[in-house]
């Protein structure tokens, strides 16, 4: 079992690379008595982020609550999602199929938890010195590139701190080139990592969506009364500072669109000033949603508003029927 699990490491960092564009650290393995023989922890830089109970020789069977009631085993958590799920024994893999069930072994249980645990603490696994690492294994490709990136007119702390916004929104830097190419681009005058983190945003945002062959998007849209009414929150230093009236309106109109389930992407759609500064709210307050700028989306992604939060707070939801090919910034 101990060389299957490190096998399993060594494919989920491969694929992760591949997936978001960065190596994590090696991961270290360490036994620790004082948790239960079948239970395991996973940490980023010695806090606990993920934790859960394997049976090794047995299946998680993971399915809709109404599939699992019909089903044997001992009904439980998965570990990476919080599904719910039976524990059942090994031999019963083709039933649990037949019956519409997903089933993982210990090994692929602990593989997953790694992998999306990654995904969700990627800014504070990819430190300083993995970006050191990066420029200099381009520096052989891309020589003049490599030379920009830690000069004085791009510090290597900038940089670093534009991909963890970059990687705390799940914005993969797959294309490192290009995101220097982009920084640089930019001029010395965007030495501000959030704005070099908007800078990448420009290039990575679209190929990202090209390549998940994103053909339509239903977005919230803010009216602009209410765009302007933010942006008068704004204050330099501290971020978006709304009054009261005007945060409470956002974040209950996102959380009324989010359940909604009108879509299996949900995202809000405002201006580029804006973006960086709801993102951030976001982060702080929830609800958790992807936040965009019109010029981010690609020119044929069909953008069809699912409804636009408008000012004053009282106005309520004003729904958009009009189906919008595309919409620049």
């Amino acid at each position: 079992n101990g060389e299957a699990l490190l096998e399993r490491i060594g494919d989920v960092r491969r694929a992760l690379a591949a997936e978001i564009g960065i190596v994590i650290p090696g991961v270290r393995l360490r036994d620790d008595p004082t948790r239960e023989p079948t239970g395991y922890v996973i940490a980023v830089r010695g806090r606990t982020v993920g934790s859960g109970l394997l049976r090794m020789g047995q299946l998680l069977a993971v399915a809709p609550p109404a599939v699992l009631a019909g089903l044997p085993g001992d009904p439980v958590r998965e570990p990476v999602y919080g599904l719910e799920a039976h524990w059942v024994d090994g031999e019963q893999r083709d039933v649990m199929q037949a019956a519409g069930a997903l089933c993982f072994d210990a090994i692929s249980i602990l593989g997953s938890h790694l992998s999306e645990v990654v995904r969700c603490h990627a800014a504070d696994i990819f430190g300083r010195q993995e970006l050191h690492t990066l420029v200099e294994h381009l520096r052989a490709s891309v020589p003049s590139l490599a030379r920009e990136i830690g000069s004085e007119s791009f510090p290597l702390a900038a940089v670093h701190r534009a991909f963890g916004y970059l990687l705390r929104e799940r914005i993969w830097p797959r294309d490192p080139i290009a995101v220097f190419e982009a920084i640089v681009d930019s001029g010395s005058r965007g030495r501000d990592a959030r704005d070099l983190a908007e800078v990448a945003r420009r290039v990575l945002v679209p190929a990202q969506f090209r390549r998940d062959a994103v053909q339509r998007l239903e977005p919230l849209l803010l009216a602009p009364a209410f765009e302007a009414e933010l942006l008068h929150g704004w204050q330099p230093g501290l971020g978006l500072s709304p009054n009261p009236d005007a945060a409470t309106r956002l974040r209950t109109g996102v959380t009324a669109y989010l359940e909604s389930r009108r879509c299996d992407s949900p995202l809000l759609l405002v201006s580029a000033p804006l973006r960086p500064l709801i993102a951030e709210f976001f982060e702080r307050l929830g609800p958790q949603i992807p936040v965009y700028a019109y010029g981010e989306i690609p020119s044929e992604v069909e953008l069809a508003p699912a409804s636009v939060l408008d000012w004053p707070a009282h106005s309520g939801q004003t729904p958009v029927t009009t189906k919008l090919q595309s919409i620049s910034a």
